[in-house]
């Protein structure tokens, strides 16, 4: 079976179905299974009812496994260019194996990860017309500190930016009245604090021209929606 085809299994299903997925007979994949496990020196797979389940240390193994397998497909479209002189690149919104570039927000602590400003926002406080806060020029985080808050999710680049924020000046997000987490960029819209965006691109990127016409082409798209 291999590390590869880990990913291609829909768990967690019957280890018949298994093996009916992987065109091998059930006895073979027991076999891979357990030459998988002393390769890796852990269990894998656990079995319940006749199925197979992921083990803790198996769903890090499938987490590898997966970029193992984007990795393998990446350099076959690469000495696949190479022979046609060629160049693709794959761009997305999450930084993968699988993408040569992400544009993200904030920033990333992977030492693996090379990043190019392409610009800053600001994260600002929305308020009801009927709120005090409202006919404020300013709003203080001692005046937020007394009203119930929507923030994004704990995980995400926003809220993360607000708590380091927070810290910055001996608070704790413990302090506020947060009431709603959702994920929606356009519910939560100021704290006057800088956002960044960032094109992402691993170290071994070798096409720097793509890189400058990118932020080129970026800034021209920025001043004209201005």
């Amino acid at each position: 079976m291999g590390f590869r085809r880990l990913p291609a299994l829909r768990l967690p299903l019957a280890e018949t179905t298994a093996a009916e997925e992987l065109s091998l007979t059930q006895p073979a994949v027991s076999h891979h299974i357990r030459q998988l496990e002393e390769e890796t020196d852990c269990r894998i797979f656990h079995r319940k009812k006749g199925e197979l389940l992921l083990t803790e240390e198996g769903k890090i193994v499938v987490k590898y496994a997966r970029r193992m397998a984007a990795l393998h497909e990446k350099m076959g479209r690469d000495l696949a260019d190479a022979a046609r002189q060629l160049t693709t690149l794959r761009v997305g919104i999450t930084h993968t194996a699988e993408s040569g570039l992400a544009v993200v927000e904030g920033r990333v602590s992977d030492p693996s990860i090379n990043a190019v400003m392409l610009d800053t926002d600001y994260l600002v406080c929305v308020a009801s017309n009927n709120s005090p806060l409202a006919k404020q020029s300013m709003v203080t985080l001692s005046d937020l500190r007394r009203e119930r808050m929507i923030l994004r999710l704990p995980d995400s680049s926003t809220c993360n930016l607000f708590v380091s924020n927070l810290e910055s000046v001996g608070l704790d997000i413990g302090d506020f009245n947060v009431v709603l987490e959702v994920d929606n960029i356009a519910t939560i819209k100021d704290l006057s604090m800088v956002r960044e965006t960032n094109l992402l691109y691993h170290r071994d990127f070798e096409h720097t021209d793509i890189l400058r016409a990118l932020t080129k082409l970026y800034g021209e798209m920025a001043r004209l929606y201005q």
